[in-house]
């Protein structure tokens, strides 16, 4: 399935395809709603596309790749994914980001180069997490990471407000790089 224009739903919307979904550019996948996306092959997020719900379920079974905005309007975001998750570009949610394998396990990687931003809670689940130069993971009410490994170059706020408690599980390698702020 290739979006160029514009699916639009004031209420909830579910898009399912068997093979890959691409968001063009100039694609809008919106609903006023509940959003959910599911495919059996890769989801990709086009610079300049934007995908958004009221809540925003992605299940991408071979990978996501997202270079526009992803958003969760006034709840959470879910994102489970069967192989790497590439954030270029924004990834927002209202309420709790939460991003891990198909069965919210820790087994696939996560590269951000851009932001990811809950203005509650996040969770993140993965084999390595990289968060790179002049990206941006911020939470505000506290953060859990569990990944065999963790490099972080970039700015890291694992909780805007206080009194919330974070945890970053890093089994074999925590890496803050001379430019990283966690």
């Amino acid at each position: 399935v290739n979006n160029t224009g514009k699916l639009l739903a004031g209420g909830d919307m579910n898009v399912t395809s068997t093979k890959a979904l691409a968001n063009g550019s100039n694609g809008v996948i919106q609903a006023g709603g509940a959003l959910a996306l599911e495919t059996g092959a890769a989801l990709t997020n086009d610079k300049g596309g934007v995908v958004s719900g009221a809540t925003l379920d992605v299940r991408a079974a071979q990978g996501l790749a997202n270079g526009g905005r992803l958003s969760a309007s006034t709840g959470n975001a879910t994102i489970r994914s069967g192989a790497a998750v590439d954030n270029l570009g924004t990834l927002h949610a209202k309420g709790n980001v939460d991003i891990a394998d198909l069965t919210g396990g820790a087994t696939v990687a996560v590269g951000n180069g851009g932001q990811m931003l809950a203005e509650q809670q996040m969770r993140l689940a993965a084999s390595t997490l990289t968060n790179a130069k002049g990206a941006l993971v911020q939470a505000a009410a506290g953060t859990t990471v569990t990944a065999s490994s963790v490099s972080n170059a970039g700015t890291w706020t694992l909780a805007t407000q206080a009194g919330n408690a974070s945890q970053l599980n890093a089994g074999s390698l925590l890496n803050n790089d001379v430019d990283g702020r966690i």
